[in-house]
This record gives C-alpha cells, sequence and structure tokens, in this order.
C-alpha cells in the first residue's frame, strides 16, 4: 500500500497542496505544477505492481488515454487527460482541476434552480458524450450523475461545459479487460445494468446506455425508474420491472414525443441487444424519428399507491447464478489471488485477513458473514464490528445478495475510506 503524500511532496513535475480523498483504488490530491497550474492527482494503489495483470492494465490505461486524446468529440466531453505515468510504487494520473462545478446529482437536486431547456441541453450533451465515447469503442461501466460534472463558463448557452469524468476502469469494448476473470468489473449500487447483476457477464456500451436511461429518468422524467423497488432493485433491474419513464415537459423540437418517450423506456430493457445506442437516443432527443422494433412497452405495470411496482417483500430472488447452475463455493479474492472461501456459513475479520495485509488491522473479528440461505449467498454485516463493512461503495446495513465481482472493505462510507478491498466471486 503506497504511502499518503504530505502537503509539499514532489512527485515528478507536481507538488501536493492537500489530500482530497481516500478512495478503494486510489488517493486523490489537489495538486500544482508551474506548466498546468492547479490539478487534480491521483495516486493509484489497485492493482499493485505485485498483481500479474499490472502492466497489461497500465497499457490498458494509457489506450483509453490515447483514444479519447485522439477523437475531437470524446476529448471535448471528457475530463481533460494532463500526464500518466509510473512511479516505484505504482502509477498516476494528472486531471484538470474543476473549480465551482456543479454534478448532474446537483442539478437533479435543485432541479428549480434550471431552466427545463438547461435540463434538456445537459441531457443532449451527456448523452453526446457518451455517443463519442461508444464510437471510439470505450465503455464507461460506472456511470452515475456524480460522474457528470457541469463546469461554470459563461461563453456556452446552457452556462455550463459538460464533462464525463472518472474512467478508471473503463473497459474497450473492442479488447478483453486485463482483469477479467480475476477481479469484477465496477458499477454504482442503483446504477447497475443487468449484464454488471448477472453473473460472468461482461458490460457492453448497451450497459452504459441502460445506466443513461436511469439518469435521463432523473434529469427530464419523474424521477429513478427504480425506486419503489427498494431493496430489490437487483431483481427489478433482471426482470425488466419499472415505472416507466415520463416526460416532465416536452422537449423543444421534438413533434413525436411518445416515440422519444419509447426509446428512453427501452434503454431500461434487460435485453442489451432491445437497447437503442447512444446515436439513436441522440437522435430522438433531437426530433428524430426512425424504425425501432422494440418501442412497445414491455407489460411494465402502471405505478399507483395502491400497487407499487416492486416492493422488497413481492420482488423475486436475485438470480446471479443461472437457474441451472447454483454457486457451491464464494472465493474471497485480494488483489486478484483467492485468500479464502466459504462453503457453508462463514464469519471472516481481521484473523482471516492479516496475514495479507496491514490493512486488516481495521477489520474486527468477526466484520462480516456469509450465509447460503436456500440457493442464494447473501452477505451480512456484524453488529458488533467497530468500523462499516463497505459493499461496493456503500455502507453495508441489511443482508445483500451476492453477484459476482462484488467488492467488499472496511471503512467510512460518509469518508468516503475504503480498506483492503476485497472481491467477491462465485463458484
Amino acid at each position: 500500500m503506497p504511502a499518503i503524500y504530505t502537503p509539499g511532496k514532489k512527485v515528478r513535475n507536481y507538488k501536493i497542496v492537500k489530500e482530497l480523498n481516500r478512495g478503494a483504488f486510489a488517493n486523490a490530491y489537489e495538486a500544482f505544477s508551474t506548466v498546468d497550474g492547479k490539478v487534480f492527482f491521483k495516486q493509484y494503489k489497485s492493482p499493485t505492481k505485485l498483481v500479474d495483470w499490472y502492466p497489461s492494465f497500465v497499457s490498458h490505461q494509457k489506450e483509453i488515454k490515447q483514444r479519447i486524446s485522439n477523437d475531437p468529440a470524446a476529448k471535448d466531453r471528457c475530463y481533460r487527460f494532463i500526464d500518466f505515468f509510473e512511479e516505484p510504487t505504482g502509477f498516476h494520473q494528472v486531471f484538470e482541476f474543476v473549480e465551482g462545478g456543479k454534478t448532474l446529482t446537483d442539478c437533479i437536486a435543485a432541479r428549480d434552480e434550471f431552466s427545463w431547456e438547461q435540463m434538456v441541453l445537459f441531457a443532449k450533451v451527456m448523452m453526446f458524450g457518451m455517443k463519442a465515447l461508444h464510437q471510439i469503442k470505450i465503455i464507461h461501466t460506472d456511470l452515475k450523475p456524480d460522474n457528470i460534472i457541469l463546469i461554470p463558463d459563461a461563453t456556452v448557452g446552457t452556462g455550463y461545459k459538460l464533462r464525463v469524468i472518472d474512467l478508471d476502469w473503463a473497459i474497450l469494448a473492442d479488447k478483453r479487460a486485463p482483469w477479467h476473470g480475476k477481479q469484477g468489473y465496477i458499477g454504482t449500487p442503483l446504477y447497475q445494468s443487468p449484464e454488471h447483476l448477472g453473473a460472468n457477464k461482461i458490460p457492453l456500451t448497451a450497459s452504459d446506455v441502460f445506466t443513461c436511461g436511469i439518469m435521463l429518468a432523473q434529469a427530464l422524467g419523474s424521477g429513478h425508474p427504480f425506486a419503489d423497488a427498494g431493496d430489490g432493485y437487483d431483481a427489478a433491474v433482471l426482470s425488466g420491472r419499472f415505472t416507466p419513464i415520463k416526460l416532465r415537459q416536452a422537449i423543444p423540437k421534438v413533434d413525436d414525443q411518445s416515440f422519444l418517450e419509447a426509446i428512453l423506456n427501452s434503454c431500461l430493457n434487460p435485453n442489451p441487444a432491445k437497447r437503442p445506442t447512444a446515436t439513436q437516443i441522440c437522435d430522438a432527443l433531437m426530433g428524430k424519428t426512425f424504425e425501432w422494433a422494440h418501442s412497445a412497452p414491455m407489460d411494465f405495470p402502471s405505478k399507483s399507491p395502491s400497487a407499487p411496482i416492486l416492493s422488497p417483500k413481492s420482488a423475486p430472488p436475485p438470480s446471479p447464478t443461472s437457474a441451472k447452475t447454483v454457486a457451491k463455493t464464494v472465493h474471497i479474492e485480494f488483489d486478484g489471488k483467492k485468500i479464502a472461501s466459504a462453503s457453508v456459513d462463514a464469519e471472516f475479520g481481521k484473523q482471516t485477513f492479516k496475514s495479507f495485509h496491514a490493512d486488516a488491522q481495521f477489520f474486527s473479528n468477526p466484520q462480516f458473514r456469509l450465509k447460503k440461505i436456500s440457493s442464494q449467498w447473501v452477505i451480512e454485516h456484524c453488529t458488533s464490528a467497530t468500523n462499516e463493512t463497505i459493499l461496493n461503495g456503500h455502507k453495508l446495513i441489511a443482508s445483500e445478495a451476492i453477484t459476482n465481482g462484488m467488492r467488499v472493505a472496511v471503512g467510512n462510507s460518509e469518508k468516503g475510506i475504503e480498506k483492503m478491498p476485497l472481491t467477491l466471486r462465485l463458484v
């Protein structure tokens, strides 16, 4: 685990000003260089150089940077890359520093502060950005409103430039990810696609489209389409049950509003082959219509106070493995290597992990337990533990069904601290 950089530390041409955040995979800092001024500086701590796929991961990151830098449309819609280099402790990336920016989350929460025309333009620009990334075969995989940044700019009609950020774990549509089969694909709870949730599946450009459908529903519709699912989000996503997206107002210069709504609803189809492409969403938002075989509703129930779309009680159990194969064992991996496993109910904590990394000290004994309920593996936080159990970036409170590639760590969700991230693998 690399040491935390302290203010005043010089790394290459960059002087650390202050620490901003400690994440599961990287530490973030404000830094300064005489060439670029204030910059956003990331010190990666996972994967480490001890992992066998580390060299290919570095090459993978360089290719993502190169593809974006060489494509004007993608470059204009993404966080600006400044530098990329390796040190003995690992690799680093440097990006533009955003001053006074808002996230799409902020815009959705404070919708009344923005005109309808602004929200529509934000949605269009976001989709133009995704279209540009997909055309150079980059899949973000971890889209969410927090990863869409709006930078104040008086020269732009909306008053803001929009940037897609955090492509740290993006993948390439035409190449296999270096960590495939060794670590899960990154996604954020409540924004993950069916491909993120299904066992042994790989995110696609259509997976980004699924998440964009959720974000467009939040920006232009009545809110998160899976909000009524409660704790049954995974089951709702896999079965295609959600609150149908209805536009809050008419989109300017779009003659067929119902066609646009059909396209937006099709983004959430559990079958990726039946989702529109980012290009088709852009066209629909611009008022174009085209032949669309999957525009008919897929038997989505209507939302009503007496008959919610989905509740935790009525949700069918998640199915992270196929009906033909039920996982017999859960492997626990650290830095790509199996360090423990469970084939029966078992508890894990400091005692289990202390020989693998110093950060095991933050685990309690026990910290979490793995249990098999019928044919489904679940993970539970041990209430006696001192620190939080962090599952896929959020605090684990109630039992959650395990899906292949889930990330579990110990830390503090409010402060964004995750120590010794582990990967759960269903076998």
